[in-house]
């Protein structure tokens, strides 16, 4: 076997990897702590994903729009693992968790309340048939996007069908919140996932272009 196709085969399970826990979603939905937060960590939003402030763990907590994560408490260097995971898990984008996760967040002073400390457990986020469906749709989709990509390669190597591959392995229809709720728990592969993906979406837009000025040629 050609080390272009053992690169290749390492490269689809990497992408498999990413996409295909997503799958799970359709049974399980992932769980969410009901807040949202911007760079700076404000919180703007204490609803998140579900359908009332009621049901939201942050909002039950006592948590409001306005108040502020302290940032300095939740951060990766110097390492900590728990601290790096609590900020992974609502300051990494995706911000969808394992269903009864715990995280402790610590907010700053502000007019309405003092500096104060709350732990919150993850809830189910709510998922009716027709979200669920569109999840399978989704994976389905990505999953065979990024192996008819794969199967080009392998029958057709060249750098149009390697651009194409590189583009659809890192941009395609599939979802990766499962990946990264799974991921979570170990802090140092998280960070280590997302310079690789940063890498990737490099890799991916220069592979776009091979695809573009190749095409149809």
């Amino acid at each position: 076997m050609t080390r272009q196709r053992i690169l290749l085969i390492v490269l689809l399970a990497w992408a498999l990897v990413m996409i295909v826990p997503d799958v799970l979603r359709v049974v399980q939905p992932l769980g969410s702590f009901g807040f949202y937060a911007d760079n700076d960590g404000v919180i703007y939003d204490v609803t998140g994903p579900f359908d009332a402030e009621s049901d939201s763990p942050a909002w039950r907590a006592g948590i409001r729009d306005g108040d502020e994560l302290d940032l300095e408490q939740l951060r990766c260097l110097p390492y900590d693992p728990v601290a790096c995971a609590d900020a992974l898990m609502v300051l990494g984008g995706l911000q969808r968790v394992l269903k009864g996760r715990a995280a402790t967040f610590d907010l700053k002073a502000t007019a309405g309340h003092p500096a104060r400390q709350v732990t919150l457990i993850a809830a189910q986020v709510p998922a009716n048939p027709f979200e669920r469906f569109i999840v399978l749709i989704d994976q389905i989709a990505g999953i065979l996007v990024v192996v008819a990509a794969a199967w080009l390669v392998w029958t057709r190597p060249g750098r149009m069908s390697w651009g194409f591959f590189l583009y659809v392995m890192w941009f395609n229809p599939g979802q990766y919140y499962a990946f990264y709720a799974l991921l979570e728990q170990w802090p140092l592969l998280v960070l280590g996932q997302n310079l690789a993906g940063a890498i990737a979406e490099a890799v991916g837009y220069t592979g776009l272009l091979q695809f573009v000025l190749r095409c149809p040629g």
